[in-house]
């Protein structure tokens, strides 16, 4: 006949690490997660600007800045410089970046460095926010 063991669980370290694990994910997530919710307003933002504007290749850079700069300062959006915003027209269209970083302070020296890049792009409104062609390079040459 076979002997039966004696079953244990977790013993108190083994909780201590699990409860040590979720504090620091916690901590990681509550200092990140209202970055990425300025971000997602970032975008909002832009589709603003395809929303208000029926012309919006033809319109001003800083008419689109103005506007950029109202849409954030209504929604709260102190972080997000509007000089993160960048607009130049390019082969007959009108392309908006967004090109930003967020640092948070997680714990004394340690800092989490978020970066977000957005893109409006006239010839295709519908694909707003997703970065696709890079330009800016060519300014450097």
């Amino acid at each position: 006949m076979a002997t039966h063991k004696k079953q244990s669980g977790f013993s108190t370290i083994g909780w201590l690490v699990v409860i040590c694990i979720v504090v620091a994910f916690s901590t990681v997530a509550i200092a990140i997660v209202p970055a990425y919710v300025e971000n997602i307003y970032v975008q909002e933002g832009l589709k603003f600007l395809v929303k208000n504007n029926t012309d919006l290749p033809n319109v001003s850079a800083s008419t689109l800045k103005g506007q950029l700069g109202k849409y954030m300062a209504i929604n709260a959006l102190g972080d997000v410089q509007s000089k993160s915003f960048k607009v130049k027209r390019y082969d007959g269209r009108l392309i908006v970046n967004s090109i930003y970083e967020v640092r948070e302070n997680i714990v004394h020296d340690i800092d989490v460095v978020i970066s977000f890049k957005n893109q409006l792009d006239t010839k295709n409104p519908d694909a707003c926010c997703e970065y696709l062609i890079e330009i800016w390079d060519e300014d450097k040459k």
